[in-house]
């Protein structure tokens, strides 16, 4: 039986974020609520009211030779185009709430936390 090797190309694993300049090791989506739940004066529940509702982005990247190894600092953003909403749309602008170099021996690395600037609720 006769094997065949695919190109990169052909496929994509579990729909890896790319980022320019930069391998990114993992990325993880999330989504961040500001709710409050609402009691009737029995102290039962009567509705849950969500006022925003953003994505996030959990993503650990390695420098390749092209990164600026100091573009991601904590309180910063990222523009529009970078890191990709979790159905892939590329629109959104996103808050660093986190950002941690690591700088060894081998490659540097930074982690970030990042939040969508736009809101999911219309």
């Amino acid at each position: 039986m006769a094997t065949e090797q695919l190109p990169a190309a052909v496929y994509s694993l579990a729909g890896q974020v790319t980022v320019t300049g930069w391998e990114v090791i993992s990325n993880v989506y999330g989504f961040e609520e500001d709710a409050e739940d609402k009691a009737d004066s029995a102290g039962q529940h009567k509705a849950k009211i969500t006022y925003s509702r953003r994505q996030t982005l959990s993503v650990e990247l390695e420098a390749l030779a092209a990164a600026n190894q100091d573009a991601y600092t904590k309180g910063g953003e990222v523009t529009s185009g970078v890191f990709p909403l979790v159905d892939g749309s590329t629109t959104t602008a996103w808050d660093i709430n986190s950002a941690t170099l690591s700088r060894t021996r081998g490659v540097p690395g930074v982690s970030l936390d990042l939040i969508q600037q736009g809101d999911l609720l219309a």
